[in-house]
């Protein structure tokens, strides 16, 4: 959970991260431009994506 609170995700989003990844699913972290986040969020989707979420990266 540590690696995620330094990645820059909030302590309640990184539990519920860390959960998921305990419990055996899929994460997957990425950054990029709007229409590179738009778009990954498109493909992710259609793909049969779950709990699709963009958060803003703390600097």
């Amino acid at each position: 959970m540590g690696a995620l609170i330094g990645y820059g995700l909030s302590r309640d989003r990184a539990l519920k991260l860390d959960t998921s990844i305990q419990a055996g699913e899929y994460v997957l972290l990425m950054h990029g431009s709007q229409e590179e986040v738009d778009r990954a969020r498109e493909i992710l989707s259609a793909a049969g994506g779950t709990d699709i979420a963009v958060e803003p990266r703390a600097v």
